[in-house]
């Protein structure tokens, strides 16, 4: 992998801003598939990303995309060529892949502040 060194700079926000800045623009088309939707069945999620970027609609196809991309395939590119967008200060961007794995590490303070803080978008997303 190579490094880009010219970046353009952007606003870092919270994560429901990032997230309701996708979906309340009106410029460009945008699905939107949660990271555990891709982990509970991942062939019709994969197929509705492959419809919307008007890509292949040949289960065989999406099936070997889902074999390529999985978590144990990027996380063992990852350790013999490193990856790109992982920040300098992180020992490893794809670290176990599972999903809830951050809510379990947290303190209850922690998950209460964000429980607040993000309640409508986490209930939106089902998260809640």
């Amino acid at each position: 992998f190579t490094s880009y060194t010219n970046h353009v700079s952007q606003f870092l926000g919270s994560w429901d801003n990032h997230v309701k800045s996708w979906l309340d623009q009106k410029n460009i088309p945008v699905l939107l598939i949660r990271y555990e939707d891709l982990l509970s069945d991942p062939l019709i999620h994969f197929s509705k990303i492959s419809k919307f970027l008007n890509l292949s609609e040949n289960k065989e196809i999406i099936s070997k995309a889902i074999s390529n991309t999985s978590f144990s395939n990027l996380k063992n590119k990852e350790l013999q060529g490193g990856f790109i967008e992982r920040p300098k200060n992180c020992k490893e961007f794809f670290r176990k892949g599972i999903s809830g794995e951050g809510i379990r590490l947290m303190k209850r303070s922690q998950i209460n502040k964000l429980k607040k803080k993000f309640y409508k978008s986490l209930l939106y997303f089902d998260y809640l």
